[in-house]
């Protein structure tokens, strides 16, 4: 199940109402990709960051085109069981956006999340490095990504996450955030490596 993230000590919130941009018409260049482990050594310019290894926000000119198209992806949700439709939007570091919305099944489990049809459809792209994703729900406050999804998400690295709601209203969070300590492929080979007795 979803769940709405605590209003308290949210990264950033704005109210504002997400309007009819074309997605298209404004596409940022020359964004870098947002794995933790690179931003020491990396060039950012339309991110703003406190420190090297902590993100702050997206600009709002991306917020609002992220937002926006999400929106009208949601539009085209298939939620005829639970009626709760879902919009998501990823923005890509060459400056291409992505949109997926919800599916459900009559076999519950498999039905998808919004957020892992927009990574899907940037991945089929040829696309592995993202600059943000916004997710737009009927809650309020916005809802979060579900884990599956956070899990999909943390597996491109480190971005930031708008949670927008219908009223216009949004938060702004990172998949670093919403998922501490994620399972990883570093994880992963370390975890292969002590199974076959190997030490770095």
């Amino acid at each position: 199940m979803r769940q709405a993230l605590p209003p308290k000590n949210p990264i950033s919130r704005r109210s504002k109402t997400p309007g009819p941009q074309d997605p298209t018409t404004s596409r940022p260049q020359d964004l870098t990709p947002s794995r933790p482990r690179d931003l020491k050594t990396r060039r950012r310019p339309f991110l703003e960051f406190e420190e090297p290894d902590k993100m702050r926000k997206m600009n709002h000119e991306q917020i609002d085109m992220l937002v926006s198209a999400a929106s009208e992806a949601r539009k085209n949700a298939h939620a005829p069981y639970s009626g709760y439709c879902v919009g998501a939007a990823v923005l890509t570091t060459d400056g291409r956006i992505f949109v997926g919305c919800n599916v459900e099944n009559a076999s519950y489990g498999l039905s998808v999340c919004a957020e892992r049809h927009a990574i899907a459809a940037a991945v089929s792209a040829g696309c592995r490095k993202f600059a943000g994703v916004a997710v737009v729900t009927q809650s309020d406050p916005p809802a979060a990504p579900c884990g599956a999804c956070r899990q999909v998400l943390a597996e491109f690295g480190d971005f930031p996450v708008i949670l927008a709601g219908l009223d216009g209203s949004s938060q702004t969070t990172t998949v670093r955030d919403l998922l501490p300590n994620a399972f990883d492929a570093e994880a992963l080979a370390e975890a292969s490596d002590n199974k076959s007795g190997r030490t770095s």
